[in-house]
C-alpha cells in the first residue's frame, strides 16, 4: 500500500517569467517526491481567469528538482489577469489498473501581470482611454496602485485631479494615502475628473412649471459665448416646441427677457434661461368670458379688467384655475404673480361698502338710552343699498324715554325709506319727540323768568311738578294767584279736581296741575290792581292832597273804594271868594257801593255828591271835576248843619259832630 501523505515539501513551488508583451517561460520546484518503483508522478498546472478553473497542463516529473516549462503551446495559454498554482498527483498501476495513491496540496498562488482599462471623463465625457498593464506583486488578489499612476492626461485650467471621482468597474472608489487598492479582478478604472468651479457658471433651462419635467442644468466655461452655449443646449428647441398646443406657443429662451439669439453677452456667471410661450389665460366673470395670450414671465397684474367691473362691486381676489390639472386657489391680489401656465381667471367681487358712522349729540342724550356697543360705532354697509334697512336692526339696542321716538338723522334731516348710501356719512341717532304728547306750560306775570314764560313741556296726562316752578310770591302783597288760559284739573290727595279757568291757583297748588293732551296751559299772574283817581276844579278853587305824592291824583286798589283809600290822606279844596262846593262829576261811569249791597251807577257827566263819591268803588282809572258855586250873602257857622244834611241826607252816626269828623277825609276852608 502507498501511502496518501507526504511531507509539506511535496508541494511545488512556480515562479513565472514574463515580459512587456509575453512569456518567457514557467519554472516550478519539485522536492521530496516518491520515487519508489512503480509510483509515477505528475505536476498539474491550473489556470484561474474571471473565476474560471482550467488546466494547461500536466507534466510526469521523475526526479527532485527544478523545472522550466519553455513550451510555446503551454505559455500561450497563459494571460494576463490570471492566476496560477500546482500541485502533485502520483499514480500506481495494480492488477493492471492505474490507481491514484496520493497528492501534493496546492501550490501558492502566482499572479500573470495584471491589466485593466484606464478611462478619464471630463464632465462625464471622455477624453482618454488606454490599457495599463501592472507588473507589481499581487497579495491576497489585491493591487496596490499609486495615484499619480493614474494622472495620465494633462488637465487644463477648467478640470482637477483633486477631489476626482474615481470608479472601478462602476463602483466608486475611494482613494486612501494616495493609493487606489484595485481587486486584481477588476477591469476599468474611471477617473472623472472634477470641475475647477471657479472657472465655470452654472446654467438652468426652466420651463413652465406644467412642463417642469424638462428642467435642466448644466454648466459652462466662463466667457462661454451663446454659440457655446447653443451647442450645450443642443435639441432643446425641439423639446420647447413638443409643447405647443392650444394653450402654448413657444416663442423662444430668453436670458434676461432678452432672445438667445440677440444675447450678445457672456457667461460668467450663473445663468437662466426661460423657455417662454404666449400662453392663454381666460377671464372669466359674470359680465363676459375672453381670452388673452400673455407669454411667460408677464405680470398678471398687468391684465385690465375695467371691462370685467359691475356697478356697486369692487374686485376683491382672484379664483387662479389651471387649465391642465383643474387645481384651483384664491388669492387676493395678482401683483406677485407671473404667467406660468394656462389659467382661467375669476374675478371675486364683493359689494362696495361705504362707513356708517353712529353718531349722538350729548344733549339729545338724555332723552333716551342706546347700548354701549353702538357709541360713536362705525358700520360698513354695502354701497347704494337704503340705509334704513341696515338701521332697523339696531332699533333693539336703543330705547327712547316716554314721550319721544327714535329718528336717525344725516345733517339733521330724517333718513327715509328713499335715502341710500353713496359716501362715507355720519348718522345721528336722534331722539325726537313726539309733540302731540306733549303739554307746553307756560307762565306770565311780573319778573317771571324768561324760560318760565318761554313755556316748558310736560308728557300729557303728568303732574308738571317734573319741571321749574315759580317761586312764591309772599313778598309781593299785590299778588293773588294764577289764572289759566283753559279749564285744567288738579289732583290732590288721589282726587282729580276740576278748576275752572277763572279760578284762581295758589303758587302752592301749581304741582298738583294734571296735563291733558293738546291742552297747553298758560297760567297768568294775578295782582290787586291799582286804579289812578284825578281831581281837577271847575276853576273857581284849587284843591291840594296832603300825604300824598301828588297834590290832584292818588291811586285805589282793586275793590276798595275811595274812603278806604283816603283814611290817611287829606284833601283840601280852596273856594274862590263867594264860592263854595257843589258837586263833583265824572268823565266816566262809575259804580257807587254804599255798603249795604245796594249799587248803583253815576253815568258820564252826572251830578255826584260827597256821600256817592266817598263809596265809589273804582273799576278804572277816574277823573273828576269838583265844581263851585257862586253865593250871596254870608255863610256862617249855623248853616253847616244844613250844608252837611245836602251832601249826606242824615248824619251818619259813625261820625263826630264837628265838621272835620262829619266830612271825613273832604275840608272845606274859606
Amino acid at each position: 500500500m502507498i501511502p496518501s501523505n507526504r511531507d509539506t515539501n511535496f508541494t511545488p513551488k512556480l515562479i513565472i517569467n514574463s515580459q512587456a508583451n509575453s512569456f518567457n517561460s514557467l519554472s516550478y520546484t519539485v522536492s521530496n517526491l516518491d520515487l519508489r518503483r512503480n509510483i509515477y508522478n505528475y505536476i498539474i498546472i491550473y489556470k484561474i481567469n474571471n473565476q474560471y478553473l482550467e488546466e494547461i497542463a500536466r507534466l510526469p516529473i521523475t526526479s527532485n528538482g527544478e523545472y522550466t516549462i519553455s513550451d510555446k503551446s503551454i505559455l500561450d495559454k497563459l494571460t494576463y489577469n490570471s492566476k496560477l498554482f500546482s500541485r502533485i498527483e502520483s499514480y500506481s498501476v495494480q492488477d493492471g489498473s492505474i490507481v491514484k495513491v496520493g497528492e501534493s496540496t496546492n501550490s501558492n498562488f502566482v499572479y500573470t501581470p495584471k491589466e485593466y482599462t484606464l478611462e478619464i471623463l471630463e464632465d462625464n465625457k471622455n477624453v482618454y482611454t488606454n490599457k495599463i498593464v501592472d507588473v507589481k506583486s499581487v497579495n491576497n488578489n489585491q493591487l496596490k496602485i499609486s495615484f499619480s499612476e493614474l494622472k495620465k492626461y494633462d488637465v487644463d485650467k477648467y478640470y482637477t485631479y483633486n477631489d476626482s471621482t474615481i470608479l472601478v468597474d462602476g463602483n466608486k472608489k475611494n482613494i486612501i494615502d494616495n493609493t487606489l487598492l484595485l481587486n486584481y479582478f477588476d477591469n476599468k478604472i474611471t477617473v472623472n475628473l472634477k470641475k475647477q468651479e471657479d472657472n465655470w457658471s452654472q446654467v438652468n433651462i426652466v420651463y413652465p412649471d406644467i412642463f417642469k419635467d424638462s428642467n435642466s442644468s448644466f454648466t459652462v466655461k466662463n466667457n462661454s459665448t451663446i454659440k457655446d452655449l447653443l451647442s450645450n443646449i443642443g435639441n432643446y428647441q425641439d423639446i420647447a416646441r413638443r409643447y405647443n398646443s392650444e394653450n402654448y406657443t413657444f416663442l423662444d429662451y430668453f436670458i434676461d427677457d432678452k432672445s438667445i439669439a440677440s444675447y450678445a453677452g457672456a457667461i460668467n456667471n450663473a445663468t437662466k434661461i426661460t423657455a417662454k410661450y404666449n400662453t392663454k389665460i381666460t377671464i372669466e366673470s359674470e359680465i363676459k368670458t375672453e381670452s388673452i395670450y400673455m407669454k411667460t414671465g408677464d405680470k398678471l397684474s398687468n391684465i385690465d379688467f375695467s371691462s370685467h367691473n359691475q356697478k356697486h362691486y369692487n374686485i376683491v381676489g382672484y379664483k387662479i384655475i389651471d387649465n391642465s390639472t383643474k387645481s384651483e386657489k384664491d388669492v387676493s391680489s395678482l401683483d406677485d404673480m407671473v404667467v406660468e401656465n394656462s389659467i382661467t381667471i375669476k374675478p371675486i367681487y364683493k359689494v362696495k361698502t361705504k362707513k356708517l358712522m353712529l353718531r349722538q349729540d350729548d344733549y339729545n342724550k338724555r332723552f333716551g338710552l342706546v347700548s354701549s356697543e353702538l357709541e360713536n360705532k362705525d358700520i360698513d354697509v354695502p354701497e347704494n343699498q337704503p340705509i334704513n334697512k341696515v338701521l332697523e336692526n339696531l332699533k333693539s339696542q336703543i330705547s327712547p324715554k316716554e314721550g319721544y321716538e327714535l329718528q336717525y338723522r344725516i345733517n339733521r334731516k330724517p333718513v327715509t325709506e328713499d335715502t341710500f348710501i353713496t359716501e362715507d356719512i355720519v348718522v345721528e341717532i336722534y331722539f325726537k319727540k313726539i309733540e302731540e304728547d306733549w303739554v307746553s306750560i307756560k307762565f306770565v306775570g311780573v319778573g317771571i323768568d324768561k324760560f318760565l314764560s318761554d313755556g316748558q313741556d310736560v308728557y300729557a296726562g303728568k303732574k308738571i311738578n317734573s319741571i321749574n316752578l315759580p317761586t312764591s310770591q309772599e313778598n309781593n302783597k299785590d299778588f293773588l294767584g294764577w289764572l289759566a288760559n283753559i279749564d285744567y284739573n288738579i289732583e290732590i290727595n288721589n282726587k282729580i279736581i276740576k278748576k275752572d279757568k277763572d279760578s284762581i291757583l295758589k303758587t302752592i297748588d301749581l304741582q298738583n296741575v294734571i296735563t291733558e293732551k293738546r291742552k297747553n296751559l298758560i297760567f297768568t299772574a294775578v295782582y290787586v290792581k291799582h286804579y289812578d283817581i284825578t281831581i281837577d276844579t271847575d276853576g273857581n278853587g284849587t284843591l291840594e292832597l296832603i300825604n300824598n305824592n301828588s297834590s290832584n291824583v292818588f291811586t285805589v286798589k282793586q275793590d276798595y273804594s275811595i274812603k278806604n283809600t283816603l283814611i290817611n290822606k287829606k284833601l283840601l279844596l280852596f273856594p274862590k271868594s263867594h264860592y263854595n262846593f257843589s258837586h263833583l262829576t265824572s268823565t266816566l261811569p262809575v259804580l257807587v257801593d254804599n255798603g249795604n249791597g245796594e249799587v248803583k251807577i253815576i253815568n258820564k257827566g252826572e251830578r255826584i255828591n260827597l256821600q256817592d263819591f266817598y263809596n265809589i268803588v273804582p273799576k278804572q282809572n277816574l277823573t273828576f271835576k269838583v265844581h263851585f258855586k257862586f253865593y250871596n250873602g254870608i255863610l256862617d257857622l249855623e248853616n253847616i248843619k244844613e250844608y252837611e244834611e245836602d251832601i249826606f241826607g242824615t248824619n251818619d252816626n259813625n261820625y263826630n259832630s264837628s265838621i272835620e269828623s262829619v266830612l271825613g277825609p273832604l275840608y272845606f276852608l274859606r
